[in-house]
């Protein structure tokens, strides 16, 4: 479940910023855009089998496109995929830390 959810979180990002990258060059202000840069989010994060993924992918599409950073585009992509990879990777690492799975076919006394 734990690697599960990481790895949504990762798809959407990736898919998020990668597209706010992309629309960010074109959209100057324009709501219509930004609604279907969300839409086309939600919609490849479901052909792709990664449901739980859109929101996650509309979030950073929405901080790239709508958050202003004094770098480019790209660099907001950059910096926000680089924050989110960094969380989940200590966030996994704390989870198998605190709670490391336990061997298959082990009996609870």
């Amino acid at each position: 479940m734990t690697f599960t959810s990481s790895r949504d979180r990762i798809i959407g990002t990736g898919i998020g910023v990668l597209l706010g990258w992309g629309t960010s060059y074109v959209w100057h202000g324009h709501s219509l855009l930004y609604g279907i840069s969300v839409a086309l989010c939600i919609l490849f994060c479901s052909a792709l089998q990664f449901h739980k993924a859109g929101h996650l992918a509309a979030v950073a599409l929405t901080i790239v496109m709508l958050v202003n950073v004094d770098a480019a585009p790209g660099r907001a992509a950059l910096d926000r995929f680089l924050e989110v990879g960094l969380g989940i990777l200590v966030a996994l690492a704390v989870t198998l830390l605190v709670l490391p799975p336990k061997p298959v076919g082990t009996r609870q006394r």
